[in-house]
């Protein structure tokens, strides 16, 4: 009897050390990848005298906004969030409206879409106009967004079933040119905020003026 009850110990206490390396482990990883974070993309942006800005930012917020951020968060691919997910707020503490960046392949427009709305194939509108928010100081380093990969970011608006507008920044083909930031009802202060907020998204960090 004494010799079953010494064995149950040491199996115990082998299942116990067992957790404690795998938990060492993991610890392990975890510092290492943390380590091996990448050093952020310098990027550069547009010189204010060159953009035209609105007066004051006055967006109409819409009322289903917490519920939409609350689908795009929870939507994921292998596990892993399919969009980034950032508010532009008016003043300190108004949220107007949706900032979202794709961070999968699979994430396009169509999909924030369906997402939002929760239900597939859904209308949308994306707009021609683009704001220029920065390119990368290097020529030889892309910005890469979901599925596209580009020197250049911008931002176009994502209009939902007629009504419900978000903010859409992605990589895309400075090839076009862009529109200022007037063009949706953004000033100064607002769009200098979209910028940060997408530039921490994407691994980037602001750095020279473009001139």
């Amino acid at each position: 009897m004494g010799d079953v009850n010494v064995l149950k110990r040491i199996d115990k206490a082998d299942r116990r050390a067992d957790k404690a390396t795998k938990r060492l482990v993991a610890a392990l990883a975890k510092t290492s990848r943390n380590k091996k974070k990448r050093v952020p993309i310098a990027v550069m942006q547009p010189t204010w005298p060159a953009l035209s800005f609105a007066q004051n930012t006055h967006i109409i917020p819409h009322s289903d906004m917490r519920t939409a951020s609350r689908r795009l968060h929870r939507k994921k691919a292998s596990k892993h969030r399919v969009f980034s997910v950032g508010e532009v707020l008016e003043g300190f503490e108004t949220v107007v409206r949706l900032l979202v960046v794709p961070k999968q392949d699979c994430a396009t427009a169509q999909m924030l879409s369906d997402v939002v709305c929760k239900e597939d194939g859904t209308s949308f509108q994306i707009s021609t106009n683009r704001v220029l928010l920065f390119c990368t100081q290097s020529s030889s380093e892309n910005i890469t967004t979901g599925g596209a990969e580009s020197t250049h970011v911008f931002l176009r608006k994502v209009t939902l079933r007629g009504e419900h507008s978000v903010f859409y920044a992605s990589a895309e083909d400075p090839m076009g040119g862009g529109s200022p930031p007037m063009v949706f009802h953004l000033d100064k202060d607002v769009y200098g905020r979209i910028q940060r907020s997408v530039a921490g998204m994407v691994g980037a960090q602001m750095s020279f003026v473009l001139t």
